[in-house]
């Protein structure tokens, strides 16, 4: 009320009803006028639920914590921990900051569920505006520290992989599997056409590299949905170490599907042109069955955080770190032992352009290609 007496006074002092260029004899009235209107108008307030985090969240047991948000809450605590010292903001007076567990739950709401951002402001007892700060406050933070999650594995670690892979397709030496996902976006970052594919969907493309346990041991993600896998590969941050000798130790692979060119370090399957020989089929099917850890890591990846089913998101910043966490929320889970395969849902892992390889093998990787087909 005392905003309002001010600015009548103001305005009284300004405006003069038979003045008619009064905008033209102060050219500051325009701004006092529309401050002045949106005081004096009534503020509208809008139904909010008030104590979800503070009474309800408590009072789940943790299957229902884990049916609402979709993480158990393990991994709610492991990721509590790891945001609390970022998030935490000091008091200097006005409105209580919002505190990191009802900011971090928000997030796991938001990435587990495809409400609007209205319908979770409307659950957590906070605005619209706060709800799109708060997740992507928490969003860049988790991306900020990615690499503490998503990291290539030691020497130690890469032996185990290789030992379980080898029992799993019969192949030595494999330290993970690539492959590239489609995510549906709803609109396209700068209006670049790139980003439609060929059935005229927009998608933007996520490559994964996943060990045996379905961890990802590299995540990469921004290249337009019209992109072919390989390119998006050579293209990747992760490419170069490999070629370079680093990372992959010499001598060992990871395994891609058709659309990959063979490397060194990168073995793909033999084209079926309807000759294949008997070794080079078994190779093919064994290949397959190694595979398989990507081809359930990207649906589960979906089907948890069922954001990513599509994304809103119109900056492609924004896009990138709405996807790249589910990746880290993804080794959370296998950390923390939450089960996976409540959550895969195979109906979401299509390729959707199919894409055969368009660069040349390196002759000698087909050479030792044809010896590892030779000797299983």
């Amino acid at each position: 009320m005392a905003g309002k007496i001010v600015m009548y006074q103001l305005f009284e002092d300004f405006v003069d009803a038979g003045d008619k260029n009064i905008y033209s004899a102060d050219p500051t009235l325009p701004l006092i006028l529309i401050v002045w209107e949106y005081i004096d108008k009534e503020r509208v307030i809008r139904p909010k639920i008030d104590g979800f985090v503070e009474i309800i969240v408590p009072m789940m047991s943790k299957t229902e914590f884990r049916r609402h948000f979709r993480v158990c809450f393990d991994v709610y605590q492991h990721l509590l921990n790891d945001l609390t010292p970022t998030l935490t903001k000091n008091y200097h007076g006005g409105n209580f900051p919002v505190s990191p567990d009802k900011k971090s739950l928000m997030f796991l709401w938001y990435a587990a569920n495809q409400d609007s951002q209205r319908e979770i402001g409307m659950m957590f007892g906070t605005g619209e505006w706060a709800v799109n700060t708060y997740i992507k406050e928490v969003e860049e933070i988790i991306c900020r520290h990615s690499a503490r999650y998503i990291k290539w594995p030691n020497i130690q670690l890469e032996n185990d992989i290789s030992r379980s892979f080898y029992d799993l397709c019969g192949i030595r030496n494999i330290d993970g599997a690539v492959d590239g996902t489609h995510i549906p976006i709803v609109n396209c970052p700068g209006g670049n056409a790139d980003y439609i594919n060929r059935k005229g969907f927009a998608w933007i493309q996520l490559q994964l590299v996943v060990d045996d346990t379905l961890m990802i041991n590299s995540a990469y993600v921004g290249w337009p949905g019209s992109t072919d896998d390989a390119r998006v590969l050579r293209n990747s941050t992760y490419f170069d170490d490999p070629e370079q000798g680093r990372k992959i130790t010499p001598g060992k692979f990871i395994l891609g599907d058709g659309a990959y060119p063979l490397k060194k370090w990168l073995l793909s399957p033999y084209r079926d042109n309807g000759h294949l020989t008997n070794s080079q089929k078994l190779f093919n099917k064994a290949l397959s069955l190694g595979r398989l850890c990507v081809e359930r890591a990207n649906p589960h990846l979906k089907g948890r955080c069922r954001r990513l089913q599509k994304v809103y998101c119109k900056e492609h910043v924004d896009i990138c770190n709405l996807i790249m966490t589910p990746c880290v929320l993804h080794n959370l889970c296998i950390i923390c032992e939450d089960e996976l395969d409540d959550f895969i849902e195979m109906n979401l892992a299509q390729n959707v352009n199919n894409y055969r390889n368009v660069y040349v093998n390196l002759p000698s990787a087909e050479a030792t290609r044809n010896a590892i087909a030779a000797n299983l």
